[in-house]
């Protein structure tokens, strides 16, 4: 399952965002949109290789990509 810190919530100031998983980190990819969009099919997905800032309402949507392809689990930032 993909956890973002911080928790989902609302904040008044930027907000610097960090995707992990304790499902295989080593084995497994995280892929996130910043739209709202799917990040399964979306064109707008990013591979998650850092952490990003945010500074405006954004909804998040993440889920971690297995080794053979296989969809582990979604979680949603707002």
């Amino acid at each position: 399952v993909p956890v973002a810190t911080p928790e989902a919530g609302t904040y008044t100031e930027e907000q610097t965002v960090e995707l992990s998983t304790v499902t295989l980190p080593d084995y497994t990819r995280i892929y996130y949109t910043t739209d709202g969009t799917d990040p399964v099919t979306s064109e707008t997905r990013q591979l998650y290789s850092e952490p990003f800032t945010i500074s405006e309402t954004t909804t998040i949507k993440a889920y971690v990509d297995g080794v053979s392809g296989d969809c582990l689990a979604s979680d949603v930032v707002t």
